[in-house]
């Protein structure tokens, strides 16, 4: 049987939030739906979102059971990934509650939660005229315990299965010590760059990702040398994702 690896790619658009929204330009939403598309029809995208810059994200940080949050919008600190979720919740403060149970359950981390793009963020359709669940991105940042290969620890993945039988996580995962992730930098669309891993913090902020299964690292560099060139300039990390 052919192995299949999987991987979590991420984009990052710079080292602070934008204070101002603009919408992607027409062309680039149907170069980006056409290669989704393309690897959804494939089998080899899992999942996938952007983070919308509408709604600034809210740093979290434990430290010896406390939780601060500082928000939005942020500048970039440690943006190298451990894990994540994505969660469905009523509302931001609902969000945030999951998140500092998930913070409680791990000890000591760093997350960033984030509200995912949604149709009517892009113009797509009208906004809803009535409250509807909305969707956040929880990202946890790595550390020397997650760098060295440490997994999860059994509270947080009891936590997390819990969650998920009530419908609030609808993915999760960690990702592997980045001592086996590419990073791609890319200008005007033009990949500049493939640096190996292990890699020290990043300061730009992911902006969105892509779960792919596919079969080596070198077809997922394939696959995100696209995908950077529909976005321009930008820094592309493509991380490994336990197998399923």
């Amino acid at each position: 049987m052919k192995r299949v690896m999987r991987f979590f790619v991420t984009h990052k658009l710079g080292t602070t939030e934008p204070t101002t929204v603009e919408l992607p330009s027409a062309e680039l939403m149907q170069a980006m739906g056409a290669l989704v598309g393309e690897a959804m029809r494939s089998g080899a995208m899992e999942n996938g979102a952007g983070l919308t810059p509408k709604s600034p994200r809210t740093r979290l940080t434990a430290n010896g059971g406390v939780v601060v949050e500082q928000h939005g919008p942020l500048s970039g600190t440690n943006e190298l990934l451990a894990a994540f979720a994505m969660i469905t919740v009523k509302d931001k403060p609902h969000g945030l509650q999951v998140a500092h149970t998930y913070a409680k359950a791990v000890g000591d981390c760093t997350l960033e939660l984030g509200r995912v793009t949604e149709p009517w963020d892009l113009g797509m359709v009208p906004p809803p005229t009535t409250p509807v669940p909305e969707k956040y991105l929880l990202l946890h940042m790595a550390d020397a315990a997650s760098e060295g290969g440490a997994v999860a620890n059994a509270r947080a993945a009891s936590l997390l299965a819990e969650l998920g039988k009530q419908g609030i996580v609808t993915a999760h995962g960690s990702v592997k010590p980045s001592r086996e992730a590419r990073r791609l930098k890319f200008k005007g669309g033009a990949r500049t760059t493939v640096i190996d891993g292990p890699f020290a913090e990043s300061k730009e902020l992911i902006s969105g990702f892509c779960m792919l299964k596919l079969a080596s690292m070198e077809d997922a560099v394939a696959w995100a040398t696209r995908y950077g060139a529909i976005l321009k300039d930008l820094e592309v990390d493509v991380l490994v994702l336990p197998d399923a």
